[in-house]
C-alpha cells in the first residue's frame, strides 16, 4: 500500500481528525513496521558493545595484574610432558606476573598467587573462546551468502544473535 493509499484510508476512516493527527497516525504505523529491524539491530549492537566493554575491562584488568610471559609459556609447554621432579625443579626460577608489573618466582609463589594466576588464565581462555566463536560465526555468514568477506554480507544479516 502506497503512502497515498494510507492517507486516503485514514481520511476516510477518520474524517474528523486534523491533518496533524493523520500524519502522526501514519508515521506511527509506518515507523513500527519500517524501522523495527533497524532499531532492533541497533539495540542488539549497543547491548553487545556494552557487554564487550565490560568483558574487555575485566580482561584487561586481569591481564595487567597477571600476564603470561611468552618465553615462560614456551618453556612450560616444552617441559610439560615430563612430570619428573627435575623438570618441575627447572621451573622454580621461572617467573610469572602477579599484579601490575610485579613478578614472582615459582619457588616463592603462594597458593593465593597460583590461584590468582589461574583465574587470570581462565579469563584469557574465555576471551580466546569468545573470539573463536565470533570468527566461526563470521565464516558461517560469509559462506551462507557466498561472498568473500563480511563487508559483502547484507547489513540486515550481520546481527550476531
Amino acid at each position: 500500500m502506497t503512502i497515498y493509499q494510507q492517507i486516503s484510508d485514514y481520511l476516510i476512516n477518520n474524517p474528523k481528525k486534523e491533518p496533524e493527527d493523520i500524519v502522526k497516525m501514519i508515521m506511527d504505523h509506518n515507523a513500527k513496521k519500517e524501522f523495527y529491524p533497524l532499531v532492533l539491530k541497533a539495540v542488539v549492537d549497543e547491548k553487545r558493545m556494552l557487554a564487550r566493554a565490560k568483558e574487555e575491562k575485566i580482561f584487561n584488568k586481569m591481564v595487567d595484574e597477571m600476564s603470561i610471559d611468552v618465553s615462560d609459556a614456551r618453556m612450560y609447554s616444552e617441559n610439560f610432558e615430563s612430570s619428573s621432579y627435575s623438570t618441575f625443579e627447572s621451573l622454580m626460577d621461572a617467573e610469572f606476573k602477579i599484579r601490575g608489573n610485579d613478578y614472582i618466582k615459582w619457588r616463592d609463589a603462594t597458593i593465593e598467587d597460583h590461584e590468582r594466576y589461574i583465574e587470570a588464565l581462565k579469563v584469557q581462555i574465555m576471551g580466546c573462546e569468545r573470539n573463536v566463536r565470533l570468527h566461526q560465526k563470521a565464516i558461517e555468514k560469509i559462506r551462507k551468502h557466498g561472498v568473500t568477506c563480511l563487508n559483502e554480507v547484507p547489513k540486515k544479516d550481520l546481527v550476531l544473535i
